[in-house]
């Protein structure tokens, strides 16, 4: 299994006592307001190899997300098939240069893109 990979982490101690984390403050955000099947496109910056990426959503909202290359795609079928989007992913480990595709089916919704270089 390889290595995680590093980067700057802040611990503490919450008010139990028991060790937690806390991402830095980032520079690198980007985010959305989105329409019903309207798709978004945003690109991981190439000022580093690699990059956590963490989305944020409307609560209760659904976004398809694709990294792979193509257009992210909303199912259509209750017939379970191969896909390269992912539903609501939290966190995903990137590299520079990568395309972030977006897409939601809801009415209205927002979407928040936060980036960390890893060291």
């Amino acid at each position: 299994m390889p290595s995680p990979t590093p980067t700057a982490l802040t611990f503490a101690r919450d008010s139990t006592q028991q060790n937690s984390f806390v991402p830095s403050i980032s520079n690198t955000m980007v985010s959305a307001a989105m329409t019903n099947g309207v798709p978004g496109t945003t690109t991981v910056p190439i000022t580093s190899d690699k990059w956590i990426v963490s989305f944020r959503y409307t609560p209760g909202s659904e976004f398809w997300v694709n990294v792979s290359g193509v257009a992210a795609v909303i199912p259509t079928s209750s017939t379970a098939s191969s896909t390269t989007s992912e539903m609501n992913p939290a966190s995903l480990v990137l590299i520079g240069g990568t395309v972030i595709n977006w897409i939601s089916p809801n009415a209205i919704s927002n979407i928040s893109i936060v980036m960390w270089q890893t060291i």
